[in-house]
């Protein structure tokens, strides 16, 4: 065979940070992808599949769950995997698209919180001995779907964030880039002092239940 793209890559065997279940769509790639680092998780066993965890909370048929669920699996004996991130998002095809919820984000939302938990309570069967943990991407950020943080996403060591306009944020202490800046409300991301009338309010997670 004849190299066509050169790229050192580390050859040694690794431990899994986590195995991610989420959907191939394109257009959260970006967001999971960032997200997943800024929780530690910087060696996921990806498992990338139309639907994400669709396919074990409402599979096509038996062979798709028992497909995803052979994949932790095969996750935890190559990679001592101990974690699990179950993700769905928002106007996801496999379920109809936004379309299907008559265009109603919080209704869409509510239903994936419902099936990611049934997702989670599958793999809790399964594999009792793994954490896991169930995120809701939306095209306004990432959140959380765990029973006790529904609506937001937490960063390893940080105070509650969530991800906006595609653009990490960590709390007050910390600007877009993750840099620590002054908590003085007086100062802007840069540190320099600032009228309180021109403080920019935060946005907010448009998906609360």
């Amino acid at each position: 065979m004849q190299k066509i793209f050169h790229f050192d890559s580390p050859p040694e065997p690794y431990v899994s940070d986590a195995a991610v279940l989420c959907c191939f769509d394109e257009r959260i790639r970006l967001a999971v992808n960032k997200f997943l680092r800024r929780q530690g998780i910087l060696r996921p066993d990806m498992i990338v599949i139309a639907g994400g965890a669709k396919t074990l909370a409402s599979p096509r048929n038996d062979f798709e769950r028992d497909f995803i669920l052979e994949q932790v699996r095969m996750s935890m004996r190559l990679h001592q995997t101990a974690r699990v991130f179950l993700m769905s998002h928002s106007d996801c095809a496999t379920y109809g698209g936004l379309e299907a919820f008559d265009g109603d984000r919080k209704t869409e939302a509510e239903h994936h919180q419902h099936e990611l938990q049934r997702a989670a309570e599958l793999v809790k069967a399964n594999f009792p001995a793994l954490t896991v943990r169930c995120f809701f991407v939306g095209f306004d950020g990432i959140h959380g779907a765990d029973a006790h943080e529904i609506g937001q996403a937490y960063f390893k060591g940080s105070t509650p964030t969530s991800i906006i306009g595609g653009t990490i944020r960590s709390g007050p202490a910390h600007n877009e880039g993750g840099r620590r800046i002054s908590r003085c409300p007086a100062h802007n991301e840069g540190g320099r002092r600032i009228s309180r009338s021109h403080i920019p309010r935060p946005s907010r997670p448009e998906y609360r239940t």
